[in-house]
């Protein structure tokens, strides 16, 4: 998966592995213009629903108070 991961994006954004053991996962930062061909090509090789998409906020770290 990283290597296919690293062909996509050509040196562009960023994969890793992601956790471990029999779920474990690779964690990719995809550029927003090259999401949607990365999705594709990801679950056309590893099966529809393999990418989960997570978003940054804008205002990133931030203190919730309660």
């Amino acid at each position: 998966a990283l290597e296919r991961a690293e062909s996509l994006l050509r040196g562009k954004g960023a994969w890793r592995i992601h956790g471990g053991g029999f779920a474990g996962c690779i964690q990719c930062l995809v550029p927003e213009a090259d999401y949607a061909s990365f999705a594709e090509a990801m679950d056309d090789w590893y099966g529809a629903g393999s990418v989960f998409e997570l978003r940054i906020r804008p205002c990133g770290a931030h203190v919730l108070k309660a």
